[in-house]
């Protein structure tokens, strides 16, 4: 190499390292920037004016959601009262699926469908939080991908709300899959109408039903209009398992029989197809053994920028 070549790389090297010394390149920044689009391709900026993108490996189309806080509810009991209290929850951008994760995607990603019924459109179900998530061959440890804390699907059901829905004080059968036909489904301002209808049934229970009512069934995810953030079925349809453990201030200590430990139970939200409307509200959460299977219960994974990168 002559001596000419020699200073020229020199005072390119030299020219580069003070560009990026001037302009403040972060190498780091770059790197995790690099990992992210091997992960995702960009698909739109949707309705509600959020980022939309396409996970490579899986074929999921997932949502960016902003950073905010969470009014996060509860309950604090004193005896037999219950009196509601809330909590601040600061949260940071993170992604999340804008449909529960099909069973054509877990089959997929896992080789088999253990759903019930079975069609590749509609929520996979009757699978366990090990199957998700814990077991080295899970869905989620497959694709790079996570479940959502309870706090993280709180925040992204609310998707900014204060009310019971996102949709609002109370809920439609054109706004969400659940069961409209279960008693608790009625409205409280209808609550005497529901009564007089129900007079009027018990003394008509003899005669032949010429309609009766349709049974509640799983539908395809995406069939009902998205909450503020653009996703689907945050209420209703398949119920949704997050990665935090159910515990409640009755049975929060190490006295409890093993099978009942807080290990073993992690919470699920928003209820499902069968659920009535009380059950399918942004805060109402039940649980799940972790090796239980549900016809009703899915999942929705979600990426975090800090962690799986």
């Amino acid at each position: 190499m002559t001596r000419a070549k020699k200073a020229f790389i020199y005072i390119i090297t030299v020219a580069i390292g003070a560009l990026i010394i001037v302009v403040g390149i972060n190498w780091e920044t770059l790197i995790r920037e690099y990992r992210f689009w091997e992960l995702f391709e960009y698909i739109e900026t949707n309705k509600q004016g959020l980022k939309e993108y396409r996970h490579r490996k899986s074929g999921i189309v997932m949502v960016e959601l902003p950073k905010g806080t969470l009014r996060k509810s509860d309950t604090k009991k004193i005896g037999w009262l219950q009196f509601p209290k809330y909590k601040l929850v600061k949260m940071e951008s993170f992604l999340i699926a804008k449909y529960e994760v099909s069973q054509e995607t877990w089959e997929k990603v896992m080789g088999s469908n253990p759903s019930n019924p079975k069609d590749p459109k509609l929520p996979v179900n009757n699978i366990t939080f090990k199957e998700c998530v814990t077991d080295s061959e899970s869905f989620c440890n497959k694709v790079g991908l996570k479940l959502p804390t309870e706090d993280q699907w709180e925040y992204a059901c609310r998707a900014g709300t204060q009310t019971q829905f996102s949709f609002g004080s109370w809920i439609k059968p054109d706004q969400v899959n659940c069961d409209f036909s279960s008693p608790a489904s009625v409205p409280p301002e209808s609550a005497g109408s529901y009564l007089i209808l129900q007079g009027i049934k018990f003394l008509n229970r003899n005669k032949p039903k010429a309609n009766p009512p349709k049974a509640p069934e799983l539908m395809k995810s995406g069939s009902f209009p998205p909450n503020p953030w653009g996703l689907h079925d945050m209420h209703g349809n398949v119920a949704e398992i997050c990665d935090s453990m159910y515990v409640t201030e009755e049975n929060p200590d190490k006295t409890t029989p093993d099978i009942l430990k807080p290990t073993t139970r992690k919470v699920i939200r928003g209820g499902a197809f069968n659920s009535a409307v009380p059950l399918c509200t942004s805060v109402y959460r039940f649980m799940l053994f972790d090796e239980w299977k549900e016809g009703d219960t899915g999942f929705r994974p979600i990426f975090v920028f800090e962690t799986n990168l």
